[in-house]
């Protein structure tokens, strides 16, 4: 196994347990803007790809068509350690990989890839998605439907040429970088 990705399944272990992993996944608009946003970790693969979900109408998307180039922070308080992985990403579009993503999502998710594109304005007195009895209705309706994810529905695999460690609970700090061109061989960096 890659140093890197061990150090880092083991810290995500102790820093999140069951709960959800998120990160923060910045992407390059076509107008040269850094564009950052909060994501969950879905899945974390033998090989080092990190796996999220991701609506194709979103701006990442459209980012991501223009340059693939990404990066994702993950910040762990409890542990005082940051990992940024940088790399190229792209949209994984077999049925095998959607289907397997879609199944591991709760209803109230799945619903959120059959309302209006993201980033669309809500029309306050004509979008139902506000409305708590609606949204719970149709998050019930969601449970019932064809288990197939709809198109809109996207996986996004990030593919590492770059990571970096972190660690503030030494003294000084201890940076390390992993590159894909080196081999993933530690290099200690200064902070």
């Amino acid at each position: 196994m890659l140093k890197w990705l061990s150090v880092f399944q083991s810290a995500l272990a102790r820093e999140f347990g069951d709960r959800a992993t998120i990160g923060v996944l910045a992407t390059v608009s076509p107008d040269n803007a850094a564009a950052g946003r909060c994501v969950v970790l879905r899945e974390l693969t033998a090989d080092g790809r990190l796996i999220f979900t991701t609506d194709v109408r979103s701006e990442k998307v459209h980012h991501l068509e223009t340059n693939p180039s990404a990066e994702c922070v993950f910040w762990l308080p409890t542990l005082r350690l940051q990992f940024r992985i940088a790399g190229d990403a792209t949209i994984d579009a077999t049925t095998a990989t959607r289907s397997h993503q879609w199944s591991k999502l709760s209803p109230a998710t799945r619903f959120t890839f059959y309302g209006p594109p993201p980033g669309t304005k809500r029309e306050s007195s004509t979008d139902r998605t506000n409305d708590t009895n609606s949204k719970n209705q149709s998050v019930q309706s969601v449970k019932s439907v064809d288990d197939s994810p709809p198109p809109s529905f996207a996986v996004l695999v990030l593919s590492p040429i770059r990571v970096e460690s972190l660690d503030l609970t030494t003294d000084p700090h201890t940076r390390t970088q992993f590159a894909r061109q080196d081999g993933w061989r530690p290099v200690a960096i200064h902070p």
